[in-house]
């Protein structure tokens, strides 16, 4: 009996060496695992942290009116909205974030309170939001 089970702990042992060895070598890139204490180092150092940059405002304002066309076409705002007048960029801290509010203005649209439309974009470019009210 003691012969059975030494025998059997002797090839499950052989066995999960054989298993490291062909995983060490077979690594590819969308497959990682680790084998406990024989974890190859995973090079950090070589991994590239992707940064957005800041844009230049002219870029926001030029991302801004992207949007404006956007909600033209899928009719959530006017036509005129095509010919409103050149847009004013204001930095604006909002929660502790420095976004930009760029200010359209469409003196066509009857309603005074409806006349800014008001797009907010970060400085990395992202549209955060847009309304009327500018809050």
């Amino acid at each position: 009996m003691k012969t059975l089970l030494l025998f059997l702990i002797t090839i499950s042992l052989m066995l999960n060496a054989s298993e490291h060895e062909s995983c060490d070598d077979n690594h590819t890139e969308g497959h990682k695992h680790s084998h406990g204490i024989y974890k190859k180092i995973d090079d950090l150092d070589k991994r590239k942290t992707v940064r957005k940059k800041p844009l230049a405002e002219e870029e926001l304002v030029r991302i801004a009116k992207h949007k404006l066309q956007t909600l033209v076409e899928e009719k959530k705002i006017s036509k005129t909205w095509r010919q409103a007048y050149e847009p004013v960029i204001t930095r604006t801290k909002y929660k502790f974030v420095n976004d930009y509010m760029i200010v359209f203005h469409n003196p066509k649209i009857k309603k005074k309170k409806y006349r800014n439309l008001y797009i907010f974009v970060n400085a990395y470019g992202d549209v955060k939001g847009a309304n009327y009210s500018g809050k």
